[in-house]
């Protein structure tokens, strides 16, 4: 099904390119024909939690949930309109970075 739909553009589905809009459905005529197991998963979110500069979650109200705190691709509000690749690990340790001074402090502070 999908090598009859190839040469139109798009397949069943309606999709009309590979993968986020690069490259296009083409005929695959030629074996050897190879495939792997594949599982999904999130690489990458445009939504998320809401957090505080200091990466404090925030509740639907956006008041600080004390003691919660969030780093790297859970944090909402990072990429805007478009998604910023290669920046996974960069959150992810800029981020816990900032999450673990504010907790070291707040303990500090605490007397404990």
């Amino acid at each position: 099904a999908y090598n009859q739909d190839a040469p139109a553009g798009r397949d069943r589905l309606g999709r009309r390119s590979l993968s986020s809009g690069y490259g296009v459905p083409v005929k695959l005529e030629h074996p050897p024909f190879f495939i792997m197991p594949a599982q999904a998963g999130v690489m990458g979110t445009y939504c998320g939690l809401a957090v505080s500069p200091d990466t404090e979650v925030l509740d639907g109200r956006g008041e600080k949930i004390p003691g919660l705190f969030a780093a790297g691709e859970v944090c909402g509000g990072f990429h805007g309109r478009s998604y910023i690749t290669g920046s996974a690990f960069a959150k992810a340790n800029g981020f816990g970075r900032v999450a673990g001074e504010v907790m070291a402090r707040s303990i500090r502070g605490s007397g404990e």
